[in-house]
């Protein structure tokens, strides 16, 4: 992406430029899908072990499922 006006670009560099965002785009829409799916998986554990710690064991720190975000 240049620095120039819109007006002093040629279209390659317009069509560059649209590419680049379109490139940065898909990669944030990425990592938002895998953010949401590892706080999906967090929540998702939490709930699974509350009851061992209400009832005096120990509290579970880790899950299964989220060893692969380890």
């Amino acid at each position: 992406m240049s620095c120039a006006a819109d007006n002093d670009k040629s279209g390659e560099d317009r069509q560059k430029e649209e590419e680049l965002l379109q490139q940065i785009h898909k990669l944030v829409e990425t990592r938002d899908f895998l953010v949401d799916d590892v706080e999906f998986e967090r929540l998702r554990c939490a709930c699974a072990s509350p009851v061992s710690s209400r009832l005096g064991g120990t509290p579970v720190v880790g899950c299964q499922h989220m060893a692969a975000y380890e």
